[in-house]
């Protein structure tokens, strides 16, 4: 896309390099790399029992060095293209009706309704809740700017990609419960919306083992932010919204990924056209 990557990223491509590609490939040269080669080391994950998630995302930094390689002039071909690779069983990640997302959310105390609400009925990405300010949030229009997200390294950073870069609607409920969160956080402007201070964003796995105390005691089901934002695009398909148009709400660059995550979830007869979705989506 020619946006930089993000910190996360790097940190992950470097960390794949050093423990998975390199003591397999790091002592050739980039020319002799060759598919067989790169088959083989795949054949090793597989028998050292890395799953076709994790050999995928192995190989991720290995297709940038050969992009690189190719639009330089250092090579000619790209051994992983068109690559067969080892396919997982396509796990689907739970998804909460609407009915059970706002049982989830009243189970909840006051000051932590509004973060599971912004990702049920918003379907903003963890990174992107834990970034969010109250100038991101515009209640008169009724909607919300998303324009960055959350590294714990270096903090504020640009969303993923040009996609993520984008603005969501509020519906009737969320708008409500983030008018009363605002109230009661007393905050404004550049503060975080739902950090634990002003400055300092949420910790994941303290908002999400406060919320599992609660809903076990109330014997609900549990569920996860990025699980409340599938269901989110669930919810969106339920209105009437297309694959293109879940794409851009969703802040996926390409229709493919929107396709793969949540293409089970469209009804079978095809997605809905333009002209039928989008007054579903108004009126709500």
């Amino acid at each position: 896309s020619g946006r930089r990557y993000k910190p996360s990223t790097i940190r992950r491509y470097e960390l794949a390099l050093r423990l998975h590609v390199r003591p397999v490939l790091g002592h050739l040269r980039l020319a002799d790399v060759d598919r067989g080669r790169v088959r083989a080391m795949i054949r090793t994950w597989t028998l050292a029992k890395h799953d076709a998630s994790s050999i995928r995302n192995e190989l991720d930094p290995l297709r940038v060095i050969f992009r690189e390689a190719i639009e330089d002039g250092e090579i000619t071909i790209d051994p992983i293209a068109k690559l067969t690779l080892p396919q997982g069983r396509g796990r689907r990640e739970r998804v909460a009706d609407r009915t059970e997302a706002q049982t989830l959310i009243d189970a909840l105390p006051e000051d932590q309704r509004a973060l599971w609400a912004c990702a049920f009925y918003g379907g903003l990405r963890r990174g992107e809740l834990r970034a969010l300010r109250w100038a991101d949030v515009d209640l008169e229009a009724g909607a919300i700017r998303v324009s960055r997200t959350w590294d714990d390294k270096e903090g504020d950073v640009a969303t993923k990609t040009e996609a993520g870069d984008r603005s969501v609607p509020l519906a009737g409920m969320l708008r409500r419960v983030l008018v009363a969160h605002k109230l009661a956080s007393g905050r404004n402007g550049d503060e975080l919306v739902f950090g634990r201070t002003a400055v300092d964003p949420f910790i994941p796995s303290t908002v999400r083992s406060h919320a599992n105390a609660v809903w076990e005691k109330a014997t609900l089901k549990s569920i996860t932010l990025h699980e409340a934002r599938h269901s989110a695009a669930s919810y969106l398909i339920e209105a009437g919204l297309n694959d293109l148009e879940l794409t851009a709400m969703i802040g996926h660059s390409d229709p493919r990924t929107t396709k793969a995550i949540y293409g089970h979830l469209f009804p079978t007869r095809g997605p809905p056209s333009l002209a039928s979705s989008t007054p579903i989506l108004a009126a709500r």
